[in-house]
């Protein structure tokens, strides 16, 4: 099998790692890929909802005579396993069977459960610091999140579980600062806690010994 000019020995799984997405290359059975897709996938908020239309379309074709015993019964998970351009759900479609490089470390340990020998190729860009941030000093880390923050920074990926007020957005500035690259993005959920996060990171981040300021 070839990869970009690469060929690749069938009998191993290589996992080609981006800053993006995640590309197998190698052939899958089909039960460890089928799998691997639900792993990779997750229930939206409206799962009910549209197994439910599923269960009616599928009656409907029922009742009209149609030949419905090759469907599959739908459990409402969507994968985000990709396996080809047309069917790629990513913001940039790409050829190959690919998934979302956030879900590597799971995936790596999914397939070696199942005796697959995985070569790891980390494709990913190298960021160099540059900015000169700082924390300041009205941040005091409770030992809960001195040990959040430390994880955090010795990892490439992860979810942060914390409760309502237990200072995520400390902790993230803290984060920022650790990586101190250019740009960065910080995400919510609404305007509200857009305006709290951008005087939370202004007031706890400081570049060259001032404040920052945050876009929004």
């Amino acid at each position: 099998m070839e990869f970009l000019g690469v060929r690749y020995n069938q009998m191993d799984i290589t996992l080609r790692v981006d800053n993006h997405s995640t590309h197998i290359i190698g052939r899958l059975e089909s039960q460890t890929y089928q799998d691997l897709k639900k792993l990779l996938g997750y229930l939206p908020e409206n799962a009910v909802f549209m197994m439910r239309q599923v269960e009616e379309k599928n009656e409907i074709e029922r009742l009209a005579g149609k030949d419905i015993s090759w469907k599959q019964e739908w459990d409402g998970t969507i994968s985000t396993v990709c396996w080809n351009a047309s069917n790629c759900k990513c913001s940039i479609k790409k050829q190959g069977t690919h998934f979302p490089s956030g879900l590597a470390a799971p995936a790596i340990k999914f397939l070696r459960s199942r005796g697959i020998n995985v070569n790891v190729e980390d494709c990913r860009k190298i960021v160099n610091k540059s900015l000169n941030l700082s924390i300041s000093d009205e941040f005091e880390p409770r030992e809960y999140q001195k040990e959040v923050i430390v994880k955090a920074c010795n990892t490439d990926r992860g979810i942060i579980k914390v409760c309502t007020g237990g200072g995520k957005t400390p902790m993230a500035a803290a984060i920022m600062v650790n990586r101190s690259v250019s740009p960065m993005i910080f995400y919510v959920t609404s305007i509200d806690l857009l305006l709290q996060a951008k005087s939370e990171l202004e007031r706890f981040i400081k570049s060259q010994g001032s404040n920052i300021t945050v876009d929004n």
